[in-house]
C-alpha cells in the first residue's frame, strides 16, 4: 500500500496550533517567523503579527507553551485565513502564551492575587480588559527576550527570509567583502559560505605551508603539497644594476653581473595530485578548477609571492599522442610521446597561477 502524500510544512504548523506543548518557546516563534516570512511578512509586519499573552493559570506548567492561537479563534481555517490576510495587508495576529515569563501566572513577576483577580473578573464580567492591559505591558518584554535568546546562539542565527546574520561577521573576519554586485557574485567561484567556513585559518599569521596544504586539500578534496622556496628569476630595475662608472659597487658586496638574479624567496609551488584525467582537465590553465584555486590562494593573502602550479597526471591517464581527431593531444598539456604504457606519474605541466 503506497504511503499517503503529506505536506510537511502544513502538518508542522497545524501541530503547533493543536499541540503547542510539544514545542519549545524559541522553536515555536522561529517556526512562525519562517512560515509567515514565506507568506510575505517581514520586519515590522512580523512584530505586529506575532504577539504574546500572559498565562492566567496557577497550576504547575508542564511545558514552555500554554497556547498558540489565531486572533479569530472561531475560524476553522486559521492558517489559510492568516496567510490571505497577510497577503491582502489586513493584518491578523498569532497569540502565543508562554508559561515561564510574563507578569501573571505561576511564574509571573506580580504576586499571585493579581492573577486571581483577573481570572475572577473574566469569569464574572466576561471581559478580558484587565488581562489585555497586562498583555500590552509584557508583550514587548517577551519579544525582547526572544531576540536576546537568538543573539547568543549564532549557530541558529538566520533571518526569516533565510539569510544568515552571522555570515557577514565571518566574511569580515576572512577579509572578504560582504556586498558584491550581481556580476561579481556570479563570477565568484568560491561561495560566501565557504569563505566564512575558512575565515579563522585565512586570517592566521604567519601563513605556514602546512596550513595552505590543509585548506586547499580540504576544499578541493585532493592531495596538495607545497614546495617552498622554489625560486625564480627576479628582474632588477635599472637603478640597481651594476654599471661602469657608478660608485658604491664592490665585488661580493652588491655588484651583480646582468639584469636579473635568482631568488628563492619569491616563488611558492603547489603540487596537485596525482590527478585523474577529469581532475587534470579541471586544473588546466584557465579552467574552472584553476580559477577557483586562484581565488582560494588570494584569500590567504600572500603578498610578493608568485604561485606556480604543478598538475601531476596519474600514470594511467598519460596516453600516447596519436594522429586523429578523437585522440589529439595538446602540446605541453597532455601530449606524450610513448612507446609503452606509462609507469610513473607525469609532473610535466607547470604554470603560474593568475592571482
Amino acid at each position: 500500500m503506497p504511503t499517503p502524500n503529506r505536506r510537511f510544512e502544513s502538518s508542522l504548523i497545524e501541530r503547533l496550533f493543536a499541540e503547542p506543548y510539544r514545542f519549545q518557546f524559541a522553536q515555536a516563534v522561529r517556526l512562525l517567523e519562517l512560515w509567515l516570512g514565506k507568506a510575505g511578512a517581514s520586519g515590522e509586519t512580523l512584530q505586529r503579527t506575532i504577539r504574546f499573552r500572559n498565562s492566567t493559570s496557577l497550576a504547575f506548567p508542564p511545558s514552555e507553551l500554554e497556547a498558540v492561537q489565531v486572533e479569530d479563534e472561531d475560524d476553522q481555517h486559521a492558517q489559510a485565513t492568516l496567510i490571505a490576510a497577510l497577503a491582502a495587508g489586513r493584518g491578523g495576529a498569532v497569540w502565543i502564551t508562554p508559561t515561564f515569563i510574563g507578569l501573571l501566572g505561576s511564574h509571573g513577576a506580580l504576586p499571585l492575587h493579581y492573577t486571581e483577580s483577573i481570572v475572577a473578573q473574566a469569569t464574572e464580567l466576561h471581559g478580558d480588559g484587565a488581562r489585555a492591559f497586562f498583555d500590552m505591558m509584557s508583550s514587548r518584554t517577551v519579544a525582547l527576550f526572544h531576540r536576546a535568546y537568538w543573539a547568543y546562539r549564532v549557530h541558529h542565527n538566520a533571518t526569516p527570509d533565510g539569510a544568515d546574520r552571522f555570515l557577514p561577521l565571518q566574511l569580515a573576519l576572512a577579509g572578504s567583502p560582504e556586498c558584491l554586485s550581481t556580476q561579481q557574485r556570479a563570477s565568484t567561484r568560491v561561495p560566501a559560505d565557504v569563505r566564512a567556513y575558512y575565515s579563522a585559518v585565512l586570517r592566521h599569521r604567519p601563513v605556514s605551508a602546512a596550513l595552505i596544504e590543509r585548506v586547499l586539500s580540504d576544499y578541493f578534496q585532493l592531495q596538495v603539497a607545497v614546495e617552498q622556496c622554489a625560486g625564480r628569476w627576479d628582474e632588477l630595475p635599472p637603478d640597481r644594476r651594476t654599471r661602469l662608472g657608478v660608485a658604491n659597487t664592490f665585488m661580493k658586496r652588491g655588484a651583480i653581473l646582468g639584469s636579473r638574479c635568482w631568488r628563492r624567496d619569491l616563488t611558492l609551488r603547489l603540487r596537485l595530485g596525482p590527478l585523474a584525467p577529469q581532475q587534470y582537465e579541471d586544473f588546466l590553465p584557465g579552467r574552472e578548477g584553476t580559477l577557483a584555486l586562484a581565488e582560494m590562494v588570494a584569500l590567504l593573502n600572500l603578498p610578493n609571492l608568485r604561485i606556480d602550479v604543478t598538475a601531476i597526471l596519474r600514470a594511467e591517464g598519460a596516453l600516447p599522442a596519436r594522429i586523429g581527431a578523437d585522440a589529439c593531444g595538446r602540446l605541453g598539456w597532455d601530449a606524450f610521446l610513448l612507446t609503452t604504457p606509462e609507469s610513473r606519474d607525469r609532473p610535466d605541466l607547470c604554470y603560474p597561477l593568475p592571482i
